[in-house]
């Protein structure tokens, strides 16, 4: 089983990227660190609501998600014929 996807992405300007691109080289860490402690200093901690709702939309693609793989799979076999009935 597949761990959950928790990481999404955003969207910067080419040069906003060059630039935290190179701050990270110089000063060590990765930009997914640098982003995260800067929206930490000005967001502060997620709150229990915050938390909250981040499950519940994560609850909400797995099921979708399961649903869409339950019909692919039903796509799959669906010109399937058990060996047994060869015998």
């Amino acid at each position: 089983m597949a761990r959950k996807q928790t990481r999404r992405s955003i969207s910067v300007k080419g040069t906003t990227y060059q630039r935290i691109k190179h701050y990270v080289g110089d000063n060590g860490g990765c930009i997914a660190s640098f982003v995260e402690q800067l929206l930490h200093e000005k967001l502060g901690d997620p709150t229990d609501e915050d938390r909250k709702k981040f499950g519940e939309e994560m609850e909400r693609r797995e099921k979708e998600s399961a649903a869409r793989k339950a019909e692919e799979k039903k796509d799959e076999l669906a010109g399937y014929i058990d060996p047994i009935t060869f015998f």
